[in-house]
């Protein structure tokens, strides 16, 4: 059986209507940045600050876009590039500037007939071909900067931010994780909104460790949860935000990071959020998305990595 959803979008995108073809790329824009949202780990750790022209300030030495920001803390900052343009770089001084870059999905074309008598979903079709590869960058971008500043710091002041423990998210290492949490400078049970609070990076697989933990440390009504229902529910672990990733080639099974609050850790900063651009030519339709963004780590000592052994 198509897909009616299909047949709608192929025929305002081939219409010759300006506000057809407007709504149906307005449409599938707010699909994406839904979706990125989503199933991205980057702004689930980092929320995202939105910016406009009116706070951009101007490189001196070329004509990309940059933000100036200021730190209040005797910390170093570290900042990364999008994509592979420009180069990351550590900021001792007062300030620091993040820089942004474009970076793009392929692109994918697709003819009307076939999009009408599809049976996948046009949904499914930009979540397969841009979706995914978009909020990858995002994810691989910030997990590359969270693994350099924690391997910098192990070079000059080993085990500050680096621990190898035996076992998984057991009894004993909870005790462990407490201790690295004091390391961020964050009493564990800090009150205040998520924001306020250090998160837990890990993925999948590793979670399922939780299933383990008895009554002593999650209580009764944990224990029968986890038994009944899974961890897959379980968002928080001693009392903190628990981010979670299926991509274990970026977040492996045997690590876990810890993230101070976002204001002492990373700014993540949108100039221009994923937006669709549709091109039509006769019947063949054509796809791609793009985005402006940069990030950056305010404070190096705000990232704490445990590597299970």
């Amino acid at each position: 059986m198509k897909n009616e959803t299909n047949v709608i979008v192929a025929k305002r995108l081939t219409s010759g209507d300006p506000a057809l073809f407007k709504s149906a790329v307005d449409r599938s824009t707010t699909f994406i940045r839904s979706r990125v949202r989503e199933k991205g780990f980057a702004r689930n750790l980092f929320e995202p600050t939105y910016v406009t022209a009116a706070d951009l300030d101007r490189a001196v030495d070329s004509d990309m876009p940059i933000m100036i920001l200021e730190k209040d803390m005797e910390a170093r900052a570290y900042t990364v590039p999008f994509r592979g343009t420009g180069e990351a770089k550590y900021w001792d001084s007062k300030n620091f500037i993040i820089t942004f870059h474009k970076y793009q999905s392929d692109q994918f074309t697709k003819s009307k007939l076939e999009m009408m008598t599809s049976k996948t979903s046009y949904d499914k079709l930009l979540e397969n071909r841009i979706v995914e590869a978009m909020y990858r960058v995002e994810d691989e971008v910030v997990i590359k900067a969270m693994n350099a500043v924690v391997a910098e710091a192990e070079t000059s002041k080993p085990g500050s931010q680096y621990l190898e423990v035996t076992g998984g998210l057991d009894k004993e290492n909870l005790k462990i994780i407490i201790k690295m949490l004091s390391r961020l400078k964050m009493i564990p049970t800090e009150p205040g909104s998520d924001k306020d609070k250090p998160k837990f990076l890990m993925n999948t697989t590793l979670k399922q460790d939780l299933i383990d933990l008895g009554q002593l440390e999650i209580g009764d009504v944990g224990v029968a949860k986890n038994f009944n229902q899974g961890v897959t529910g379980v968002n928080r672990l001693l009392g903190l935000p628990i981010v979670t990733t299926i991509k274990d080639d970026l977040v492996p099974d045997d690590e876990l990071f810890l993230v101070a609050p976002q204001d002492y850790s990373g700014r993540f900063m949108i100039l221009q959020d994923h937006t669709l651009f549709v091109e039509t030519k006769m019947d063949m339709i054509s796809f791609q998305s793009y985005a402006a963004m940069g990030f950056g780590i305010v404070n190096t000592n705000s990232i704490v990595k445990l590597k299970f052994v």
